[in-house]
């Protein structure tokens, strides 16, 4: 969790650097969104995690394999 505490951070100051200099022409988003696209992203990846883990975890218990589960490119 640790991570994510300090990537929400680096995104919040990025916005604020934004918007002190000045830089919107240079942003690829308004400055008061790159926090809200941050937890709106980490929260998908979290879930998509947890249905990952979960779907793994029901197949390991029955015996079966995880390979649907665990990988993501096939």
């Amino acid at each position: 969790m640790g991570p994510v505490f300090f990537s929400a951070w680096v995104y919040t100051l990025l916005g604020m650097i934004i918007h002190r200099l000045k830089g919107y022409r240079y942003s690829l988003i308004p400055a008061n969104l790159y926090l809200v696209v941050f937890i709106v992203s980490d929260l998908v990846a979290l879930i998509l995690q947890a249905i990952g883990g979960g779907k793994s975890a029901v197949n390991a218990r029955n015996y079966t394999s995880t390979k649907k589960s665990t990988r993501v490119s096939e």
